[in-house]
Order: structure tokens, then C-alpha cells, then sequence
């Protein structure tokens, strides 16, 4: 038995998902120019660089996009420990690359983690999520450094919303909420410093601007969760649009129940036009699809956790394997992205651990923590 003043909480939390069920999250997105070309293939806490390494798994399952070979070696940049709930969903990093916050699901911590040395501390905080009544999501930042975090609620008793913590950190505050936005999700700010917002449950893209005020922007069937899907979360309840990038004059939205990506057109006047299916449903190839960032020739790095890999998506919408869980590898419910140095020498992608899987179901060790996977340039 678990003893820690967070255990009624969390274990209750985890209990309305059921064992083994990846809690999706998402990570925070990230602006880059148009498409170059195509591509594929390819709270205290403590924490320490390790040596520990996986070999990628090359191209797998599902169609094989365009694109050259994949980087070789998955390593920690620090582990957390799962004891202490230490399950990290949302990953933002700062403009130097050289630190990665991430937001601990269970528990409303923000933690800063240094890349050099696997350095562990804490950042800030949001509300912590009471039994049964939420989990903590997206990490976002703007331009002048302050963090945006995403609160999700299955209760009246507990705020959603979107929360912000100062770039100095410390507690956050409310900084945007709508009667219909309970289950924001991914995060991504627009050059005009618009922060746009998935909603998982209502299937529902939310714009908020620099004054909190939040509007809908788009639903629409292509971003909204189905239980009756072919490979469901498995959470009882609807998962949709999950993780959210713009690549050039597009938003890219994966929606988690059908292991899909959609494609959305904005308009010139910032308005949502016409919305396509950038990826078909694949439960194999591209089940549990979560956080999300876009690489400088225009493919994507997705967390796709109901199958424990990292994949790319070709800019001609087809998905081939990266990374995948095995005996030697740490992958354990991967959550969020984002590349640093994105088509330059030494570009790396940085993925959060989350464990929760593993963690629930009790059956092996959990592997939370932060990630890197070099991708070359």
C-alpha cells in the first residue's frame, strides 16, 4: 500500500479510469513557418542524467511515410519517482532548449527540470485535483515567459480552466474558464498571441485572448471522442482532440479515440475553414495519439501512448514508427513533445514519461520522467 498525503487522491483519481487505461494529455505546441518539404520515418523532487539508452525501432507498423532513417538512441534526462506521484503530462521548454517544465498530473506541480545535468526542482503549482475530480494537463508559454497550465474537472467542486504561473514561478492563478471548456487539453499560442485550446471532452478548439476572455473557435466531428470508436481510450467518456500544433497556415489536431489526426484550415481572417482527415484512424500504427509537435520540414513527432511510441507523420499524412516500447526501452505511456533546434545540428526531441498505465495497473515499474531522442538536422 501506497502511504503519501496524496494517495486517497490520486489512487481515487486513477480508479474512475480503470487499470491499465493511458491517461492522455498532451503537450504544448509550437509555431513553425510552412512546410520545408516532406518527410518521415523517422512538492520536491529529485532527478538525475543516466545513461540508460534504447535503440529506435526503425519503421514499423502502419503505412511508411517519406523521409529519412531514424535517429538511434533514446536517453533519460531524468527519472521521477512514481511513489511520490511524480507523473508528468504537459512539457513546455525554454527558448534556449536548456530546460524542460513539466506539469505532474495527479498532483497540480510544475517542476523544472535542468537538460544538462537532470537537475529535478520545483517551479510552480496549480490547483490540486481532489478525488476523482481532475487531472492537470497541457504546459504552454508565451513570448514574455509566463507559463499557461490545463485544468481539466469531472466536478463542479473543482475549477477547469486555464491557469497561469509567472515565468519567475510560484502559484498560479485562473486566468481564462468557460461554462463549456472542462477538459482543455492541448495548448498553442498563434503569432498574435492568441492561445488556442483543445477541449478532449467537447471535441472543441477555445480561443483565449491576452485578456482570458475565451470564445469557440471550432467544433467539429473530426476532433470529438467517440466510446464506441474502434480503439477508445477506454475512459467511459468521450477523448477527442488531444495534442495541438500550426504548422504554416494550419492547425493539426490529434484525436485520441480515434487514433486520428485532423487538419484544419485558418482562415485570413483567423476564422476555422475547412477541417480534413490528415490521418485515418490506425489503432496500430497510430493508436492512443496525444501530444504532438511539428518538425522544421513540416512532418510531426507524436506521442502516441496506447501503443508506448513516438511516430512521425509524413507531410502526405502517413505515419511510420520512430521509437518503440521494448525489453530495453523506457517508453511507459508517453504524453507530450517538443523539439528543440527543430532542422538544425543537435535538434532533439523531448517527450514526458508519464507511467500512469503502468502505474494503475500495478503490474510492472512505472518509468516516469523526461526523455530525449536526437533527430539530427
Amino acid at each position: 500500500m501506497i502511504k503519501d498525503p496524496y494517495s486517497r487522491r490520486v489512487t481515487g483519481v486513477f480508479s474512475l479510469i480503470g487499470a491499465g487505461v493511458v491517461l492522455a494529455a498532451c503537450s504544448g505546441g509550437q509555431i513553425l513557418p510552412p512546410p520545408l518539404g516532406n518527410g518521415g520515418g523517422g512538492g520536491t523532487a529529485s532527478g538525475t542524467t543516466t545513461g540508460d539508452t534504447s535503440s529506435a525501432a526503425g519503421t514499423g507498423g502502419g503505412t511508411t511515410g517519406t523521409g529519412g532513417a531514424a535517429p538511434a538512441e533514446l536517453k533519460w534526462v531524468a527519472k521521477l519517482d512514481a511513489s511520490k506521484f511524480q507523473l508528468p503530462e504537459g512539457l513546455a521548454m525554454n527558448a534556449a532548449g536548456d530546460t524542460a517544465y513539466v506539469g505532474l498530473a495527479p498532483t497540480g506541480q510544475v517542476l523544472q527540470i535542468k537538460v544538462a545535468d537532470g537537475t529535478v526542482s520545483d517551479f510552480g503549482t496549480v490547483p490540486p485535483p481532489p478525488t476523482n475530480k481532475g487531472f492537470v494537463l497541457g504546459v504552454q508559454t508565451d513570448k514574455a515567459g509566463d507559463f499557461y497550465v490545463a485544468v481539466a474537472s469531472f466536478d463542479a467542486t473543482y475549477q477547469p480552466g486555464i491557469y497561469k504561473i509567472p515565468a519567475a514561478g510560484g502559484a498560479g492563478v485562473l486566468f481564462a474558464k468557460d461554462a463549456k471548456m472542462n477538459f482543455p487539453n492541448g495548448l498553442v499560442f498563434n503569432a498574435a498571441g492568441d492561445l488556442f485550446v483543445t477541449d478532449s471532452g467537447a471535441g472543441t478548439i477555445f480561443k483565449i485572448n491576452n485578456k482570458g476572455v475565451v470564445t469557440t473557435w471550432l467544433t467539429d466531428p473530426l476532433i470529438t471522442g467517440d466510446i464506441a470508436a474502434k480503439c477508445p481510450s477506454g475512459l467511459g467518456f468521450p477523448l477527442g482532440a488531444n495534442g495541438i500544433v500550426q504548422s504554416g497556415t494550419d492547425f493539426y489536431v490529434t484525436n485520441t479515440d480515434k487514433a486520428s489526426m485532423a487538419k484544419i484550415a485558418i482562415k485570413g481572417d483567423g476564422t476555422a475553414g475547412a477541417v480534413t482527415d490528415f490521418v485515418a484512424t490506425d489503432c496500430t500504427a497510430f493508436g492512443g495519439p496525444d501530444g504532438l509537435s511539428v518538425d522544421a520540414d513540416g512532418t510531426f513527432l507524436v506521442a502516441s501512448n496506447g501503443i508506448n511510441s513516438i511516430t512521425r507523420v509524413g507531410t502526405d499524412g502517413k505515419v511510420s514508427l520512430v521509437v518503440a516500447k521494448a525489453p530495453a526501452a523506457p517508453l511507459d505511456s508517453p504524453a507530450s513533445t517538443w523539439i528543440v533546434n527543430a532542422g538544425k545540428a543537435g535538434s532533439t526531441l523531448f517527450i514526458t514519461n508519464s507511467g500512469i498505465a503502468t502505474f494503475q495497473s500495478g503490474m510492472g515499474t512505472p518509468k516516469p520522467g523526461l526523455l530525449s531522442y536526437p533527430l539530427g538536422g
